[in-house]
């Protein structure tokens, strides 16, 4: 449960050392984490998901709940053990879902609006994805509705067919990005939710216009170390938590197939990479 409390003072309890990572900066407060995100944004959560929120040059607003889903949520299901990766969800004609990993700026949500766009697709999420495992087998969750595109991005998204004015778009206040919600009104963009079965892990290498459309099966130890590097991980939970997502990475690749796939950067390429998988849905017995 996320709660609003309050604007801190200069009362309030602050760390004097901060760990920086990529997803903000983290320390600990009793026995709660402090989180300062990337918005400005800081909260405390507990080992129950977010106890109170503190806002740091950040007014609360009609926006303050997807700011706490965009920056949150995420850490907030790693604190609780879940396993959350940093990557989109699409989900496939044939109704499995395919989880898109990749570096920033390869192209996740680009790809994501891709996919949202093409005959038989449908997006989940762009950005971050919730895994548990249900009867036995793994599936996602988008951490939030919808698909944030950076301004460079739109152009790409129009090209695609999407059919909706960039300045009539909500802004996310953690990146130069807009939103594009299931209820934006747009025809055009198919949407998916939880829970969706994941079929396959993919790992995104777009490369130049004249490249070819090629899966290519990834296992061991090169694909667990690149779903571990992929998570919404904090630092200092400690060594018990780092052997629960690593056990967790594991029985996710036993359970799916995990996959490189170079293709064309462009949206031709990535409609086409679509395509192959879903034609090789089920064509392997697993991984």
């Amino acid at each position: 449960m996320f709660r609003v409390s309050r604007r801190p003072g200069d009362d309030a309890p602050w760390p004097t050392q901060w760990e920086s990572t990529p997803l903000g900066s983290f320390a600990w407060s009793g026995d709660r984490l402090l989180v300062r995100a990337l918005s400005g944004l800081v909260a405390l959560i507990g080992a129950d998901g977010l106890g109170a929120d503190y806002f740091l040059n950040v007014e609360p607003d009609d926006s303050t709940a997807t700011v706490v889903l965009d920056e949150m949520a995420a850490i907030a299901m790693d604190v609780r053990g879940e396993l959350c990766l940093h990557a989109a969800l699409v989900v496939d004609p044939n109704g499995a879902g395919v989880v898109l990993l990749g570096d920033s700026g390869t192209g996740k949500s680009t790809t994501a609006m891709i996919a949202g766009l093409h005959e038989g697709w449908r997006v989940a999420s762009d950005d971050a994805v919730l895994i548990l495992e249900e009867q036995g087998r793994p599936v996602g969750y988008p951490s939030y509705p919808g698909v944030r595109l950076r301004s460079e991005s739109y152009p790409v998204a129009t090209a695609a067919g999407f059919d909706l004015d960039w300045s009539t778009l909500p802004t996310s206040r953690v990146v130069d990005k807009r939103r594009v919600l299931p209820q934006s009104g747009s025809a055009r963009v198919s949407f998916a939710d939880g829970p969706i079965p994941i079929d396959r892990i993919v790992d995104l290498r777009p490369g130049s216009e004249n490249s070819r459309v090629e899966l290519t099966a990834v296992d061991g130890a090169a694909a667990t170390a690149r779903l571990l590097y992929s998570l919404f991980s904090v630092p200092l939970l400690g060594a018990a938590a780092a052997v629960r997502r690593f056990d967790q990475v594991g029985r996710l690749l036993d359970s799916v197939r995990f996959e490189t796939a170079a293709y064309p950067k462009s949206i031709d390429g990535a409609r086409r990479m679509l395509d192959e998988l879903a034609s090789s849905a089920g064509r392997a017995d697993g991984p």
